[in-house]
């Protein structure tokens, strides 16, 4: 007795692996991965978070951007208020000054569930 075809033949999907991949890194050469190592209530970041960061994408109002100032690396907020970019997190809050660097935004947060 032969068996029933499967339903769902010709409805298969890729690998999760792959997709998700290709969903949250869609530039790899211009994109980087960054573990929060502390938590951050401001930015809405647990110990363990994994940010993905385009490192050539324009800032946006409210964006959540990777910061050099001064040899330290850390996330901010940008905002821009009065033809002016401000950085805010909490513990920084201003202008945003010509030794800040911006290395990149933020496009999505993976957050450790574990």
């Amino acid at each position: 007795m032969a068996a029933f075809p499967s339903p769902a033949k010709g409805y298969e999907e890729q690998p999760i692996g792959d997709t998700i991949t290709e969903h949250l890194i869609p530039k790899p050469s211009s994109t980087i991965t960054v573990k929060a190592d502390e938590y951050n209530d401001y930015l809405g970041l647990n110990n363990g978070d994994l940010l993905v960061v385009e490192l050539d994408r324009r800032p946006h109002d409210g964006c959540t951007a990777l910061v050099e100032q001064d040899g330290d690396i850390f996330f901010d907020k940008l905002f821009w208020r009065k033809g002016k970019w401000y950085i805010s997190t909490g513990e920084r809050a201003g202008v945003v000054t010509e030794n800040m660097t911006l290395k990149g935004v933020a496009t999505f947060v993976v957050n450790d569930q574990l």
